[in-house]
């Protein structure tokens, strides 16, 4: 019978790439070139403009790195980690965050440790930030007036605050006098109420509560989907002291909820005894990492967070942010002074200027509704309403230190169009996911950009330091101190799309939707020269084409989002290039690569697609449905926190017959899934071998084989020709399949639909995105393996559960309204600089 035909829109629409050989250059060959260069080298070696291998040039031979790696970090997700209590979630955080503290540390004495200064410690910058926004009526600061408050105040007596006990016998000796004092301040400085009742958006109000006894319950992931629920205990914790609030930024009460992490501003921990010197003990490091965490996860627009860590004498400041922790060096809040360092603390962490508290407040509450005002330019903005009323995003990362990704759905009042907002912080040196999407902007298979922001804060800005200042952590790694990292805020508004792979309808459009998404990332590859490096489940979204099974081959089934970690080298290589991509996800290349000898490639993010294919059809119901518990070899990839075991797992998954059972599609269609798995196995079988291979020998010679010399062990990376050999062969094998599933009856084609929570409705795409012509396939239909049925009935939840990757589930919420192509603007004013505000003391004295 005839070989099928393999459908080629690349191929047809840029005939140049697929010529014999490597195609003719636009740019200079060389090692910033993304498709031939010398990865591993003997000396100095350089690749020719043909594509031939590289030549050495220098006499003396050695095997190099050709990149920095950044190695995998255990985190603080609970999609990767289900806690059972505070001191495993303890652990994690200890984890996540042991080389990146800052630990300021003084000798200076009292007077000249508490003043303000822009260029001091963290506690002496913060009280210069609160000298620069608030000033008297005279434009005078605040310090004489806080000054003749103090002498007036009956719990400030000859330079101390007289309830605090300078050797408590207990720590539950200090709650009640200290929540006293806080209170008077809060009263003091105006923050307790906010005057304006007319105010449309929620009222701030403020409220100090000892909770010390009283255990706060930690919000967990979201269920992996409906009628499913957490099977671990909640996770509880309570900081000594909480000032309590609402406002626009907290939530949509007018009045004081229940207390919760939800509503929590700023916690304090006390102990009876002074944490001095320049260290910090482990048990408290834990403690307060677990109260930052709750925080940032359960205001998701919180940017970040300050903890005061209170002892009889001296107090210092934790700052927790997307970089890490950043403590100040023990002060002494009785001085007078320092009792005017600590009025100015107190004032921020209770401020009724949410900003001051760490809040995005572009993100807030009005008439019951969450919006989020977005910068079009420099003088436009625009206000969209977050259309799921939860208080949480639709995705969220749950750490404290990595992009915070957030994602929300929105939807424009004005014109009824509707988008998909990502928030996440770029570490620095990163090229800005917005750079890629602009040049891959009408590329078949990529997520359409409409706005974005980009350095919205900066982890620098907001510990009050300056981008160009050095800011070294205090551990080192190997002896060396790192900077901490200054990640920017960015922000992208992107087209909504209608679900995830799981909620492909059938067979056929979903694996329609895994070739256009090989499409476009050959399109985006090979022609705007951007590689992806992030292949996963999460980001893969599936369109309203797949969903409704038209097949005019104008529109993808499918598009990559998340171009975040990607790679040109038209824009140039990150200095900081790292191991990238989700671990569950990523190649057995990648994994073996610990030291960075070999780049990322085209190779590695197929070999990803590979994984989210059979991910997708093992690991979900037929109704589309995350199986509570997970196939063992799955759930070992998310659990598996050793590269080493998840490389032995992934090798024996490609090398042996595939023993997990297909879930998602059954009868027919499931066998014509097994063979093409089993067809993609053999496909990725020699480039198996060969990294196994390389790393092989690259070991041998590391420990002086003799046998061997440099130049027997070379990574050959891809040529163009074979760079194009190897997209063709991938999209051979699928369209194999999709032509077997054409031919199949309806009945046998299509599996339980996935149902989305609201019927979807068509939204336009933008009408520059090329078309595809399609032409269907012919040919012998591969072997089949008899498969056994499985039940569709929902998995019953198990103690031992693994918990999936989080979120996918949660982009099925499709549009209620038809996207525009023309968008309404809504004018508003720009943005204010921020504001001086005058103050008026509220003298009271506390008898």
């Amino acid at each position: 019978m005839e070989e099928p035909r393999v459908e080629n829109y690349a191929a047809d629409a840029h005939p140049q790439l697929y010529q014999a050989g490597p195609r003719p250059r636009t740019r200079p060959p060389g090692p910033q070139t993304l498709h031939i260069t010398a990865r591993i080298r003997s000396a100095e070696s350089v690749s020719s403009p043909d594509g031939s291998p590289p030549v050495a040039t220098a006499t003396r031979a050695s095997v190099v790195p050709v990149r920095s790696v950044s190695p995998h970090m255990t985190t603080s997700h609970d999609g990767e980690n289900e806690f059972l209590n505070v001191r495993d979630l303890a652990g994690r955080l200890r984890d996540e965050l042991s080389s990146l503290w800052v630990l300021e540390h003084s000798e200076a004495n009292d007077d000249e440790a508490n003043v303000s200064s822009s260029s001091g410690f963290l506690h002496q910058r913060i009280a210069a930030a609160f000298d620069e926004r608030y000033r008297d009526k005279d434009g005078n600061v605040l310090d004489a007036e806080i000054s003749k408050w103090l002498d007036g105040y009956d719990g400030y007596k000859d330079g101390r605050w007289t309830g605090m006990s300078a050797r408590p016998e207990q720590e539950r000796d200090m709650y009640k006098p200290f929540a006293t004092i806080l209170t008077d301040i809060i009263e003091a400085s105006g923050n307790t109420e906010e005057l304006d009742d007319t105010n449309p958006q929620p009222i701030k109000t403020r409220k100090v509560e000892v909770t010390a006894n009283n255990k706060l319950v930690h919000v967990a992931a979201e269920p992996s989907g409906p009628g499913q629920e957490n099977v671990a205990p909640p996770v509880k914790s309570c900081p000594d002291i909480i000032v309590f609030g609402t406002g626009p930024c907290v939530g949509p009460e007018r009045q004081l909820p229940s207390l919760s992490y939800r509503s929590a501003l700023s916690p304090y921990e006390l102990k009876p005894f002074d944490v001095d010197g320049p260290e910090l003990p482990q048990e408290i490091k834990d403690q307060l990492s677990v109260y930052a965490h709750q925080v940032l996860v359960c205001q998701p627009n919180r940017n970040f967070v300050r903890i005061p860590l209170v002892g009889p004498n001296t107090l210092r400041v934790a700052h927790f942010d997307r970089g890490g922790p950043h403590v100040s060096p023990a002060f002494n809040y009785h001085t007078k002074k320092g009792a005017i360092i600590f009025f100015k603390l107190v004032w921020l962490l209770s401020s009724i200027q949410e900003d001051d508290l760490g809040y995005d407040t572009s993100i807030f509450w009005k008439d019951g509704e969450r919006h989020v005002t977005v910068q079009v330019d420099q003088n436009t903005t625009r206000t969209l309403q977050i259309m799921d009323s939860r208080t949480r995003p639709l995705f969220f990362r749950r750490t404290i230190v990595s992009r915070g990704t957030k994602c929300w759905g929105v939807k424009d009042a004005t014109s009824g169009a509707e988008f998909y907002l990502k928030d996440y912080w770029m570490a620095d040196k990163r090229t800005a996911e917005t750079i890629f999407l602009e040049k891959l902007r009408g590329v078949f298979g990529v997520a359409e950009l409409h706005y974005f922001q980009t350095d919205i804060a900066t982890v620098y800005e907001q510990r009050l330091r300056k981008a160009d200042e050095d800011l070294p952590r205090t551990y080192s790694n190997n002896g060396v101190r790192q900077s901490v990292n200054n990640r920017s805020l960015m922000r992208l508004v992107l087209k909504r799309y209608a679900g995830a792979l799981s909620d492909a309808p059938c067979a056929l459009h979903f694996l329609r939707a895994i070739r256009d998404i090989v499409i476009g990332h050959r399109l985006a590859f090979i022609d705007r020269d951007v590689l992806h490096r992030d292949i996963s489940f999460n980001n893969i979204l599936i369109t309203q084409e797949c969903l409704d099974g038209s097949d005019d081959g104008s529109r993808p089934y499918a598009v990559l989002i998340d171009f975040d970690m990607a790679f040109s080298a038209l824009i140039g290589r990150d200095a900081a290039e790292g191991k990238t991509g989700t671990r569950a996800f990523q190649s057995i290349k990648i994994l073996l690569d610990q030291d960075g000898y070999t780049h990322h490639d085209i190779m590695d993010d197929l070999e990803s697609i590979f994984y989210v294919l059979c991910y997708t059809c093992c690991c979900y119901d037929a109704s589309g449905q995350l199986l509570r518990s997970l196939p063992g070899t799955f759930a070992s990839w998310l659990e598996e926190t050793k590269d080493k075991s998840l490389v032995k797992s992934k090798q024996g998954f490609i090398l042996a017959t595939l023993d997990e059972p297909i879930i998602r599609f059954s009868g027919p269609s499931g066998r014509v899934i097994v063979a093409l798995i089993e067809d993609l196995q053999e496909f990725f079988k020699p480039r198996l071998q060969s990294a196994s291979k390389f790393f092989r020998d690259l070991k041998q010679w590391q420990q002086g084989d003799s046998v061997l010399r440099p130049e027997d062990v070379v990574w050959n990376e891809l040529t163009n020709d074979e760079v194009g050999k190897s997209y063709d062969a991938f999209l051979k094998h699928l369209q194999t399949a999709i032509s077997k599933l054409e031919k199949l009856p309806a009945s046998n084609t299509d599996s339980r639909p996935a149902t989305p929570s609201v019927v979807p409705t068509p939204s336009a795409t933008s009408s520059g995105s090329p078309k595809r012509p399609r032409q269907e396939g012919e040919g012998d239909e591969p072997t089949v393996v008899d498969m056994s049925p499985h039940a569709t009935k929902r998995v019953k939840v198990m103690k031992d559960a693994v918990l999936p990757i989080p979120g996918p589930r949660l982009f099925r919420d499709p549009p209620a309204a038809s996207e525009h192509e023309a968008d309404a603007e809504e004018e508003l004013a720009p943005p204010q600089p921020m504001q001086k505000i005058i103050w008026r003391m509220r003298p009271k004295t506390r008898k």
